[in-house]
């Protein structure tokens, strides 16, 4: 498992996850130059870091700080928006919510939102349960042919992430369509390694096949009891899934955790487990 990576190679790809417990996005940004870390990913289910309450003194700041420190932000968009909904003025809302998130990402130059399609809705069968993509197939296919070309139309200057959500990118309605919008370089991918700790082979050889469009890479430990744990604290072997990446594209590793105390420990494990020392 050691010496994967050159420490000073791939330093410039290494960031932070901010969650939501992190209020002040100026701070955090700090909190990452202390670390020699070039990247912060933000939460917007963080309500301070919404797009109503950011005011355009507050991203100008924000904005001039990461360029002084030589950090690079990203957002990572509330899962509650549903690109499968079959409600159109549902489906309204949250297409207008997600233009508005880009918008921010855009006005703070950030590098990339990465957003993640819900868990299938299952509906009650005499056979049990059926998921929604089974039942009504065309109709969600269109629903997340619409939410996603609108968000590549509205995407100007920033990498538009899909994460895998366990269990989705290889239901037969939703891979045909990111299928579509991938091949044509529209979108590209976001590997969360701990939300494969919960898929099945079928997901992991998803990425293998579409090693090329991966963009992202959240990293953080699993077992049965929850994710976000620090690296080497869970039940995940990295190795064969860091291998995926692509050799050719400097993709951002990003460390997630519950806590900053817990951030440390996982920048800290990353280096000594995965990389030299020069």
């Amino acid at each position: 498992m050691k010496n994967m990576f050159n420490w000073d190679k791939v330093k410039d790809r290494v960031g932070f996850y901010a969650s939501w417990q992190e209020r002040d996005a100026s701070a955090m940004i700090e909190f990452a130059a202390k670390y020699e870390v070039r990247r912060v990913v933000f939460d917007l289910l963080n309500l301070d870091m919404s797009p109503e309450r950011m005011k355009k003194k507050t991203i100008h700041g924000i904005k001039k700080l990461a360029k002084k420190k030589k950090v690079r932000t990203s957002f990572r968009a509330p899962k509650d928006l549903d690109f499968l909904s079959l409600h159109h003025n549902i489906h309204q809302a949250v297409m207008s919510r997600t233009i508005e998130v880009v918008e921010l990402a855009q006005a703070l130059d950030a590098e990339s939102v990465v957003f993640s399609i819900p868990p299938r809705i299952r509906l009650p069968h005499p056979d049990g349960f059926l998921p929604i993509t089974e039942v009504y197939p065309k109709e969600i296919r269109d629903a997340l042919s619409r939410s996603l070309h609108i968000l590549y139309a509205f995407s100007d200057g920033i990498d538009v992430c899909i994460s895998n959500t366990p269990g989705l990118m290889t239901d037969p309605v939703v891979n045909a369509c990111l299928k579509e919008f991938i091949k044509k370089e529209q979108l590209w991918l976001c590997l969360d390694i701990g939300n494969l700790f919960r898929s099945d082979a079928n997901e992991l050889n998803y990425f293998v096949r579409n090693r090329k469009s991966i963009r992202h890479c959240f990293l953080h430990d699993a077992d049965q009891t929850g994710d976000h744990l620090p690296l080497g604290s869970g039940e995940i072997e990295f190795k064969p899934l860091l291998e995926i990446l692509p050799e050719d594209i400097p993709v951002p590793l990003i460390l997630k955790a519950r806590s900053r105390e817990e951030t440390i420990v996982n920048l800290q494990t990353f280096r000594k487990k995965f990389c030299s020392k020069t």
